[in-house]
């Protein structure tokens, strides 16, 4: 579960983005670890109507969600490289956001966004927002492995979690890509994901976990991991082709019976 080329992946690192964020961090230090069960991480938000169409250029582009994006470097990357899809960066830490947010309007991106909010709460209310059928990619990165058996509970994915997204993404073209350093975590990951029929591992060859990241795009953790020469532990799954009943709307072998906008 390693990749090899690891110069090749510093050196097509984005000089702007680097030079924007380089020694340009929060003043004050900020907490690793969050516990997400705390009250006030508990309550949930609304997001008013129209508020995407305030934080991009076109809503109707397709739409990749990164959970967990921490201070937003590579959905800045992602942004930068790819103009034609809009991204959002969830993370639950608020001044990552902000500090987000103040980066991309630096860089002039329009195709980017980031959010402060508890996915395991809010990420229905999210989604909901966004003009239907265009969720297009999951990226779950690196998430806290909260190593304590119990603390086993605040880790990210559930199988709610899962639920959420697979009532909201394209049935035609849907992804959800996760990625761990930690064992246990990774597997874990897969067998929720895994569990629920409405996905389908697609790894070549059955490989167990993929060597390269099908992104091409690598966050911090990432390369500081393949820099070390330590392991990466990677899937990508795809909404499977069967019959999905999802709010009276019917979908067999990714085909809606809805024209797609």
């Amino acid at each position: 579960p390693k990749t090899s080329n690891f110069v090749k992946i510093k050196s097509a690192e984005s000089l702007e983005i680097n030079n924007l964020m380089k020694g340009k961090g929060l003043e004050r230090s900020l907490r690793q670890h969050v516990n997400p069960l705390r009250r006030r991480f508990q309550i949930p938000i609304s997001v008013r109507e129209g508020y995407f169409r305030e934080h991009y250029a076109d809503v109707g582009l397709p739409f990749h969600v990164d959970i967990g994006c921490a201070k937003g470097r590579f959905l800045l990357e992602m942004a930068t490289k790819y103009p034609e899809i809009n991204f959002l960066g969830i993370e639950i830490r608020e001044p990552l956001v902000e500090q987000a947010n103040h980066w991309k309007s630096a860089l002039g991106l329009r195709n980017v966004h980031f959010m402060s909010a508890n996915v395991n709460v809010n990420l229905d209310a999210i989604l909901s927002a966004y003009p239907p059928h265009l969720l297009s990619m999951v990226s779950i990165q690196y998430p806290d492995p909260h190593y304590k058996r119990r603390n086993h509970k605040r880790r990210t994915v559930t199988k709610e979690l899962v639920d959420v997204i697979a009532k909201h993404l394209n049935r035609e073209s849907g992804k959800i890509f996760v990625q761990s350093d930690v064992l246990e975590v990774a597997s874990e990951m897969r067998m929720l994901i895994s569990d629920n029929s409405h996905f389908q591992l697609i790894h070549e060859d059955n490989e167990e976990w993929l060597a390269e990241n099908p992104l091409q795009v690598h966050t911090e953790r990432e390369l500081s991991c393949l820099g070390r020469n330590l392991p990466v532990y990677r899937c990508l799954f795809r909404f499977s082709e069967q019959l999905y009943l999802s709010n009276g709307d019917e979908f067999i072998h990714g085909q809606s019976n809805e024209r797609l906008e």
